[in-house]
């Protein structure tokens, strides 16, 4: 495997997870925080 690829891969998969992370935290704050709209 090249190391680009290896790169590419690591990067889709991080931005996946911090996509993941961020709608957690929307639905947190619309749970906890309604007011905040």
């Amino acid at each position: 495997m090249l190391p680009q690829e290896k790169t590419d891969r690591w990067g889709r998969a991080t931005s996946k997870l911090n996509r993941g992370v961020n709608i957690v935290e929307e639905s947190v704050r619309l749970i906890y925080m309604p007011e905040d709209k």
